[in-house]
Order: C-alpha cells, then structure tokens, then sequence
C-alpha cells in the first residue's frame, strides 16, 4: 500500500458529510446485520381477540358449578350426571383451547392459568362421567379422597405462583387467583381428614373466584365495545399502569400484536 505524500496533513472537514454505515458490511440491508448471513428474519404478528375472556367466561361457568355443589347448595345422587356435560365441553375444552390461543397472544399467565384450570376440568368432566353412572352409589363429594387431594396440591401451589405474578397486571386477576388458590388448600385439608366443613369453605371460595372471573370478562368486552372509556374499574397496578398506557393493549385490543392480556 502506498501514500501520496505530497498532500498535506490536515485535521476532519468540518463541512464533510458522515459515511454511510449502510456501506460498512458491503451488503444490504441494516449496516448492524452481520455480513454474509442471509435475509433478515421477519416475525409476522396477527391481531386476535383475548384469549382470556374465553377462557375466563369458561372457567368462572364451571366454578360457579362445582362450586356451589361443593357448598352443598343443591346436588343428589344423579347430579354428576347432570353436570359433567357441561364442566367436560365449556371448561374443559373451552378454557384448555383458550390456554392454547394464550401462547399465540404472548400472553403467559393466561396460557398457565388456562391449560391448567382447562385440563382440570376435562379430568373432572370424565371422572364425573364414569363414576357417576353409579346412580345407586353416586359421588361423596365429603368422602375421605385422597387422590382428589392430591389433585389440589398442584392445583394450589401454581394458582398462588400466578396470584403473585398477576398482582401486576390488576387486583381482579390476583384475587381470581387467589380465592381458587385458598379453595383449593381447603380441598387438600377437608378431602384428607373426612371433614365438610373446609369442603363447603371451598366451595364459598371457588363461588368467589367465580364471581370475580366473571367481572374480568365484563371489563374485556366492555372495553373492547368502548375503548377509549373506562366503564368498569380496572384495579390496574401502578406499574403496569406506567408500562401500557390503557391497561390492555395498544391497537384497538389486539394481542398477538401487542403481549395480550
């Protein structure tokens, strides 16, 4: 490499127009890409509804059964019959599917939240279905049951996980969380020592988780039918304020686009 030294050394130009850093790998594109590796990637986001306001309306419908069945405000011996139907199609199917759309939407807490309760209730739907053919034995729901049980330990265990992990997205969502948490306990305590007593509290419990799901569907819909108005409380935390401007998503409600909640 040679240099002409007949110019003379002078300091920048101050009129000099900046290079180009497009120019510095010598290929298209963004000058950050790294050289020689191809196309850039590109992530294709398609806006769809909530996914939790199905499966909130699907869970808060079969807690609401199960529920006051466990606080023994109606229920016989064919009873299971009656209801198993219903909690196998619209919260076992209807919750788990929306735990799945939930991972499309980015959406964590409500694919947890979904698939678990959502399996939970196919379990009960089919366990309801086969035992209670048994018309002339029927289902004990105060019976010593161990392994219901233990059904409710994991049950309890992930739904106070995601009581303190919603805190941050609204109180509604946290006390949804949290009251089929505590029911949940209850179940482990009442179904281990044979006692009605803490599987009716249960019961109370689930009605309330029930109830306050409920209302998180209303403020979904009502929000999507009324964006720019806050009809309904939100209870939103202060942080989650400050991160998303009007509580749910950006862009007229569309995760898949924006993390959904």
């Amino acid at each position: 490499m040679s240099y002409n030294t007949n110019q003379p050394i002078t300091g920048p130009n101050p009129n000099a127009q900046p290079m180009s850093t497009g120019t510095l790998d010598h290929a298209t594109g963004n000058a950050y890409e790294l050289p020689n590796k191809g196309a850039p990637v590109r992530i294709h986001l398609t806006p769809i509804a909530p996914p939790s306001a199905l499966g909130l309306a699907a869970y808060a419908s079969s807690t609401f059964i199960t529920g006051t069945w466990l606080a023994a405000w109606y229920g016989n011996a064919a009873t299971p019959l009656t209801i198993w139907p219903f909690i196998l199609t619209f919260g076992g199917l209807g919750q788990f599917t929306a735990g799945m759309w939930a991972f499309k939407a980015r959406d964590t807490l409500g694919s947890v939240f979904h698939s678990m309760w959502g399996s939970f209730w196919l379990a009960l739907g089919l366990f309801l279905a086969v035992v209670g053919t048994d018309v002339t034995q029927g289902v004990d729901r105060y019976a010593y049951n161990d392994a219901w049980a233990i059904w409710m330990v994991p049950l309890a265990v992930l739904s106070y996980i995601l009581t303190a992990a919603s805190v941050y997205r609204d109180m509604v969502w946290a006390t949804t969380a949290f009251t089929v948490a505590t029911g949940s306990l209850l179940g482990v305590l009442g179904w281990f020592i044979h006692e009605a007593a803490p599987l009716k509290l249960m019961g109370y419990f689930w009605i309330a988780s029930s109830a306050l799901a409920t209302y998180r569907v209303a403020l979904y819909v009502i929000h999507e039918a009324s964006p720019d108005r806050d009809l309904l409380p939100r209870f939103t935390h202060n942080r989650h304020r400050q991160h998303i401007d009007k509580g749910y998503h950006h862009g007229y409600n569309e995760p898949g686009v924006i993390a959904g909640y």
